[in-house]
């Protein structure tokens, strides 16, 4: 598999190139001031698919209930806490 390193600039000027590298079975890695800040490559399944493979396989299994709301908290704050406490932290 070709490993390819590119700069952020060089990947703007020349994504096309860099993406017919990753439809070829490559990789690219972008950096930043030769910092590693991402990496693409071709997806491990189809991102449309990963949820019914995970479930046909066992790794993930849907909820057979509906989701019912939470009750409401029986605790209660004078109005403009919130705002107060916000601003006590800021210093205001």
């Amino acid at each position: 598999m070709t490993s390819k390193r590119v700069g952020i600039k060089d990947l703007k000027n020349n994504l096309s190139r860099y993406l017919r590298l990753v439809r070829e079975g490559g990789h690219v890695l972008v950096t930043d001031h030769g910092d590693v800040v991402a990496e693409i490559r071709r997806p491990v399944s189809e991102p449309s698919g990963l949820l019914e493979e995970w479930e046909r396989t066992g790794v993930v299994i849907r909820p057979t209930a509906r989701k019912r709301p939470l009750p409401r908290s029986p605790v209660r704050s004078p109005k403009g806490t919130a705002t107060r406490i916000l601003d006590a932290l800021r210093g205001d």
